[in-house]
């Protein structure tokens, strides 16, 4: 049913794939020439590398490339989002349709209202935002089954955070029968997680309804028991020591430092004594003041203004505070597979993953 639930005409395929190269264009040849142009800077100064390289034309249309290819993908003629307001009825249907078998495992919470850092602001530079119209489900659903906003392969980073997950267990002889995935939107990252530890019984939680609408479905469809809950990370409804493993994928960056803070107290509240915590995001950038620079200017073009925050904030110290110890930091995602921290940027623009990691302390 899902697989077939709406068409994309060979217009938008064009349009699509044009955008897709120039997006490829703008990581490789364009992001090299700013590079090149921004190293020879005698600055460490984020704001003012900025200022010197406003009168940069490569940067000029570098910069107008990362906002506007974005935009490109969801509006204009072969948007996405115009393609699917075609079928909108027919869409919204399908995800009213959530919950008609198994809905034991699709738990929604009406009184669950939407903070404003997920419904104030059109985060990502999703027309509408991405729990306020129901159909930006699909929307998501289409773009992620192609590259990221980053040029990665979206399967191998939630296969790669389901691995990491697994080994973290493994290595800790850690009980891993009741896991929980926070901000887990459509349930890819909690589906990669069952797949990868098929005798945990897994749970995602999402504060959108409609994403967890469709994930459900699609767990169904595809065999694959997982439960999935409208839930606010920031005050989780699950009862103190409740689960052995509570992860999240690429969540933090969309937190403010107060919320953030307040996710980590949760996690730690709701583990069993000697169970693992896991946060997997950008929560570190390589390549010094120019690294944070690229960091910065994607934050604000791609409407997420947390992003910068977050590499400022020290996750350590409020792991501790929350009572986590054995707290272990690394770089690490399926196009750094390496050991040792990266000293400089990638040859193309990339977003490089950092992992957190915790133990409650036992009592």
């Amino acid at each position: 049913m899902l697989k077939d639930a709406y068409s994309i005409p060979f217009e938008a395929r064009i349009y699509q794939s044009y955008l897709s190269g120039i997006k490829n264009h703008w990581r490789t040849s364009l992001y090299q020439q700013v590079i090149k142009e921004v190293s020879n800077l005698q600055t460490t100064n984020i704001d003012e590398i900025e200022s010197s390289m406003l009168s940069s034309p490569s940067y000029q249309l570098y910069a107008w490339q990362e906002r506007m290819t974005q935009q490109f993908k969801y509006i204009g003629r072969g948007g996405i989002k115009t393609i699917l307001e075609k079928s909108r009825k027919e869409l919204l249907d399908i995800l009213q349709s959530a919950g008609q078998v198994n809905p034991e495992r699709l738990k929604l919470n009406p009184s669950c209202e939407l903070p404003d850092y997920v419904g104030g602001f059109d985060v990502h530079q999703v027309p509408g935002g991405l729990g306020k119209d129901a159909l930006n489900t699909w929307l998501m659903v289409w773009y992620q089954k192609g590259l990221t906003f980053a040029g990665g392969n979206p399967d191998a980073l939630v296969e790669w955070y389901a691995d990491l997950i697994a080994k973290l267990a493994k290595d800790a002889n850690a009980n891993a029968s009741k896991v929980l995935d926070l901000g887990c939107t459509l349930g890819r990252s909690t589906m990669a997680i069952k797949k990868k530890m098929p005798s945990a019984e897994v749970f995602g939680c999402d504060v959108c309804e409609y994403p967890l609408r469709y994930g459900h479905l699609f767990a169904i469809e595809n065999g694959i028991d997982i439960t999935l809950c409208q839930e606010n990370a920031e005050k989780l409804t699950f009862k103190d020591k409740t689960f052995d493993i509570v992860a999240s994928h690429w969540l933090f960056h969309e937190l403010p430092p107060d919320a953030a803070a307040n996710v980590i107290h949760e996690a730690a509240r709701v583990l069993n004594p000697g169970g693992i915590f896991v946060i997997y995001d950008m929560c570190k950038v390589p390549g010094g003041a120019i690294g944070e620079w690229l960091h910065k200017g994607m934050a604000i073009r791609n409407n997420e203004p947390y992003a910068l925050p977050l590499i400022h904030t020290d996750l350590t110290k409020i792991m501790k505070e929350a009572g986590f110890k054995n707290i272990q930091f690394k770089t690490t995602s399926p196009d750094w597979p390496k050991d040792t921290e990266p000293s400089e940027l990638m040859k193309s623009r990339y977003m490089f993953m950092n992992m957190y990691s915790g133990i409650i302390q036992k009592i």
